[in-house]
């Protein structure tokens, strides 16, 4: 168990203080491991143990959170091979297994940025739905317009606008005017 802080994932953590609902999060930015870092969890066996050795269980590489109903998969140890990794057969045994041994669970794998690995497009092959996050005055339409042959292996893909301020008169927000 480790104590979580900011450093996780908003949106997991978001979905996580919903009653009743559990979450899983998935580090799979196996390159920079951001999340691993921030969560003090790169020495653990996480995700890419699990592919390597199919017989490990995941319940072994799952961390449980001081948040009620958040637990996290680290990163695990770099490979080389991380993309032909998520596109085997481990992976979508692993993420079968995930998901029928935890259905009441919304399963988060967070992962580097579209157009800066190849790993998201094969990850899309493994879900049903992806969430992208848009930066409002950051991300360029162009960005989005490429990203989305890229996970296109998934038919539900949904996009969130992040960091958006908007104005409007009394008469429509009111004091909802920025967020």
């Amino acid at each position: 168990t480790f104590r979580s802080s900011r450093a996780c994932s908003p949106r997991a953590m978001s979905v996580a203080s919903e009653r009743d609902i559990y979450v899983l999060l998935v580090d799979c930015d196996i390159r920079r491991m951001g999340l691993s870092k921030r969560l003090g969890l790169t020495n653990r066996m996480g995700l890419m143990d699990a592919l390597v050795d199919p017989k490990l269980p995941v319940s072994d590489v799952m961390v449980r959170t001081n948040v009620p109903h958040l637990s996290i998969i680290p990163s695990g140890q770099p490979v080389e091979a991380a993309t032909e990794l998520f596109a085997s057969q481990s992976m979508a045994n692993l993420v079968d297994g995930i998901a029928r041994r935890y259905p009441d669970r919304f399963i988060i794998f967070d992962t580097p940025p579209i157009l800066a690995s190849s790993e998201p497009g094969v990850l899309a092959l493994h879900v049903g739905n992806v969430v992208m996050v848009v930066h409002a005055c950051e991300t360029s339409k162009r960005a989005v317009v490429e990203s989305i042959p890229l996970i296109s292996a998934c038919s539900n893909v949904y996009f969130v606008l992040n960091r958006a301020t908007m104005s409007a008169g009394p008469d429509r927000f009111g004091y909802y005017g920025t967020y």
